[in-house]
């Protein structure tokens, strides 16, 4: 992983550990296009959206996480759990 994709990831998750949600997702704005798209990218956005309580925007991301990785069951737990 490229240094500033580790650093805004980091900088992101700090946010979001501190309840800053505003802030963690205008983060991963940060990243270059291309990047945002990525299966961890996206996970992130998974977190921030269900402590934000956005359940439309986490199915549509959850739901997208599983048709690029259908092994990996946080995905189906969060497309799931924005469903209910």
């Amino acid at each position: 992983m490229h240094h500033d994709i580790t650093r805004i990831l980091l900088a992101a998750e700090g946010y979001h550990e501190l309840g800053m949600l505003d802030h963690a997702a205008l983060e991963l704005e940060n990243l270059a296009p291309e990047t945002r798209t990525r299966e961890y990218v996206l996970a992130m956005r998974c977190q921030i959206f269900s402590a934000a309580k956005q359940w439309d925007a986490m199915r549509d991301v959850a739901k997208h996480l599983v048709v690029i990785n259908s092994r990996n069951v946080q995905h189906w737990i969060w497309a799931a759990y924005a469903t209910r």
